[in-house]
């Protein structure tokens, strides 16, 4: 199934636990945070519960809080889908869909909210209708990233250790 494959690639890809004292997520396991664990559990948990935290409960969380909270299952585009959720988890939710937001021309007085709703579809809509492609979309989304993540390592250089692969994690969806 398709969307098994979405959700198990970050998995996969983040690894197991990591516990670096430069990574500003703290505590990590298959990519899910000290943070996103307890606001799944609904309560505080320790270092160790996010250690033994199972690919089984990364996925569930994968699939209810990054794409289904953040209605990547109505981007008809699946690989803009993917990327969407790469972003979500390396740059938040709200993030990934600003970045999409800002790509189709999302014309709003207070500026891209985040949340993909009727008008963002509809603008999404109207984008692809009026000549632009996935391939933009995808392409434009990757152009962000990269500047987000090359403008925090500007900022903080401490995280420089970490930009080689976020550019490459990032240029995966260049197409």
């Amino acid at each position: 199934m398709y969307i098994d494959d979405v959700i198990n690639d970050p998995i996969r890809r983040e690894g197991g636990f990591s516990n670096r004292p430069t990574d500003r997520g703290g505590p990590t396991n298959h990519g899910i945070t000290q943070t996103t664990l307890s606001e799944w559990r609904k309560k505080p948990v320790t270092v160790e519960d996010v250690k033994n935290l199972t690919e089984a409960e990364a996925y569930d969380i994968y699939m209810s809080k990054f794409f289904l909270q953040n209605k990547l299952d109505a981007i008809p585009d699946k690989r803009t889908q993917a990327h969407l959720l790469d972003a979500a988890v390396l740059h938040g939710p709200r993030n990934a869909v600003k970045f999409l937001q800002e790509t189709i021309g999302y014309d709003d007085p207070k500026g891209p909210d985040g949340y993909i709703g009727e008008k963002t579809l509809k603008t999404l809509v109207d984008y692809l209708d009026s000549g632009g492609s996935w391939e933009e979309i995808n392409d434009n989304l990757v152009q962000q990233r990269l500047n987000l993540v090359r403008q925090r390592v500007l900022n903080k250089p401490d995280q420089k250790e970490y930009i080689e692969g976020w550019e490459d994690r990032i240029l995966k969806y260049k197409r």
